[in-house]
């Protein structure tokens, strides 16, 4: 065990540094199910479990839920199940199963990892750190900037005034997804702007990278461009893709809708092919793919990513496009001009028109996607989950009041 004092404002300040053992790591997720594993929920924690001397655990309800993409983690993340709790709503009363268990675990926790600004939230990290006052809490904010705004507003000032004065006075990280998101929260809450970053949310580059899928990517490229989604809902706005198609000739290229096909949508997709029988073949729909190798796949050969939603969180599938060297091509989402950053890597659309030209483009060859391959690829690898967890790292060394991340491996550690 090393003690560690230093000066700060003419204090002395000890820190006590557990050198034998690793951080422990909750990431407390009450909802979580199997698909939360390969998104930020499971992502953070067994990255960091795997690049850092850290114990990740997730802890969450049991509701007789089944993790089979828990294998593919290896022994980087552990489960923890807490009694269901029937009463339980996201975003409103901490549940107490949840009460429980941090009454049981909190002082053996370093770091508890939170999501969303809300009462739930707030409330838990209160609660942990009157019983850990040396533990440090991260909170993925996880905000519209369309909607935060209008959220505050219907929680009450008495609510949010002694709630600013606790994030800034306790040891705690929190994140951004969108430059947006960071502005319109650092505005409103300026006395937590020193402990808020930005991290987007990533791909899997470990996984990706082991498997193979981002070898040869330059010539795997084909005249291919896809979309992935739940095709046919009202916020994947899947319709603007085909009346976008509807007047185009394509020449060489192929389009393909990945994902399962709402049923009230087939009669909008044989409407199409009624009035297009040439593009039978040409545009396919594939349904749902299962299997990740299969999906991966598809990324690999496309050159460029659509995406034509009237609303989305950060959209993961724009991410794994990224990875993948995709040109991508989007609606104005809250992370368009992140993920395309401003023009790098892709192009934002407003309307039909728009996207026809942008489309039309591509089809006769007057841009060639392939020409900025270089340039997504680089940019692309800003959103890997292994440089976001190191720059976490980061942040929690400097803000944590005790036990200091280690890492496993060489990292140069954590690239900005």
């Amino acid at each position: 065990m090393n003690v560690v004092s230093k000066s700060a404002n003419d204090r002395q300040e000890t820190r006590v540094i557990r050198s034998e053992e690793p951080v422990r790591y909750v990431c407390l997720f009450p909802e979580a199910e199997n698909v939360h594993l390969v998104k930020d929920v499971g992502m953070m924690p067994a990255v960091l479990s795997e690049r850092w001397e850290v114990d990740a655990s997730l802890v969450c309800l049991d509701r007789g839920q089944e993790f089979p993409y828990l294998e593919a983690l290896g022994q980087k993340l552990s489960i923890r199940r807490l009694e269901n709790d029937e009463r339980y709503r996201p975003g409103g009363k901490m549940s107490n199963s949840v009460r429980a268990f941090l009454r049981e675990a909190a002082r053996d926790i370093d770091v508890l990892q939170l999501f969303h600004f809300t009462k739930e939230s707030v409330e838990t990290a209160r609660f942990f750190t009157r019983l850990n006052p040396d533990g440090l809490v991260y909170l993925k904010l996880d905000i519209s900037p369309d909607n935060f705004l209008k959220d505050l507003s219907s929680m009450g000032g008495t609510w949010n005034l002694p709630h600013h004065w606790f994030l800034a006075s306790v040891p705690t990280v929190l994140s951004a997804e969108t430059e947006l998101a960071l502005r319109v929260f650092v505005q409103r809450y300026p006395l937590c702007k020193s402990k808020t970053i930005l991290l987007p949310n990533g791909y899997d580059d470990g996984w990706l990278g082991k498997q193979g899928h981002l070898e040869g990517l330059r010539d795997a490229k084909e005249k291919l461009l896809i979309t992935v989604g739940r095709i046919g809902t009202e916020p994947k706005n899947s319709e603007f893709l085909l009346d976008s198609l509807r007047s185009l000739d394509l020449g060489e290229w192929r389009v393909a809708l990945i994902g399962p096909i709402e049923e009230s949508f087939q009669s909008t997709i044989d409407k199409f092919f009624e009035e297009r029988p040439d593009l039978v073949g040409k545009v396919v729909f594939t349904g749902n793919l299962q299997n990740r190798d299969e999906l991966y796949g598809w990324y690999r050969r496309a050159k460029v990513f659509c995406l034509t939603s009237r609303w989305e969180s950060f959209c993961l599938a724009m991410v794994d496009a990224l990875a993948f060297g995709c040109w991508l091509a989007t609606t104005p989402v809250a992370s368009a001009n992140d993920l395309t950053g401003n023009g790098i890597a892709g192009t934002v659309f407003s309307d039909r028109t728009e996207l026809s030209l942008f489309l039309n483009s591509c089809f006769t060859g007057a841009f060639d996607p392939s020409s900025r391959f270089d340039a997504i690829v680089e940019h692309g690898r800003s959103f890997a989950w292994s440089r976001i967890c190191d720059q976490l790292a980061d942040r929690i060394n400097a803000n944590a009041r005790r036990q200091i991340l280690r890492p496993r491996v060489q990292l140069g550690i954590a690239a900005a």
